[in-house]
């Protein structure tokens, strides 16, 4: 799809270029990776990442617009948002690697079409490392939305409420 590109403004960024805010779950290995490569090797200065499971007001700002992190990542510009495919495709698209790894997802996440078909599989590992970890798929998860523990376990996830209540009412 071709076009215009968006206009760019100078909001802090060299180049006219706005900030891109890449938000990750923190609590997932690969993401925290993958995340902290990027920022460092990733060839894009202006890139700034976010712990979306430690920061819990950006988390419930990102849901409100539809943008679940249990869903996958989230890439910011500004008023424009990607989310999980869309996000990685993005990021990787205007990436510029000095990093081995970096290159190779780049070359493999670049592509809008393959990253969407591609992006269940790193949804999978993500599950599986935070299942491994005793985490919550959905980093709001045992978290209310003043940002407080409401004393689930961290295994549960939130369909568990209910049975979590019913158990501290007996």
């Amino acid at each position: 799809m071709g076009g215009v590109l968006p206009r760019r403004e100078k909001l802090g960024g060299q180049d006219g270029a706005m900030t891109l805010t890449l938000v990750y779950d923190g609590g997932c290995p690969f993401c925290s990776h993958f995340a902290q490569r990027s920022e460092l090797v990733g060839g894009l200065p202006d890139l700034n990442v976010c712990d979306g499971r430690a920061d819990h007001a950006l988390r419930a700002s990102l849901r409100a617009r539809g943008l679940n992190l249990a869903r996958g990542a989230v890439l910011l510009e500004g008023e424009q948002a990607w989310h999980g495919a869309a996000a990685i495709a993005e990021l990787c698209r205007r990436m510029e690697p000095s990093d081995g790894l970096l290159q190779l997802l780049r070359a493999l996440f670049a592509a809008p079409a393959r990253a969407q078909a591609l992006y269940p599989c790193l949804l999978w590992a993500r599950r599986v490392a935070l299942h491994w970890k005793g985490l919550p798929e959905d980093p709001g998860a045992g978290v209310n939305r003043a940002g407080q523990w409401n004393g689930l376990n961290p295994g549960q996830g939130m369909t568990d409420q209910a049975t979590a209540a019913a158990a501290r009412s007996k």
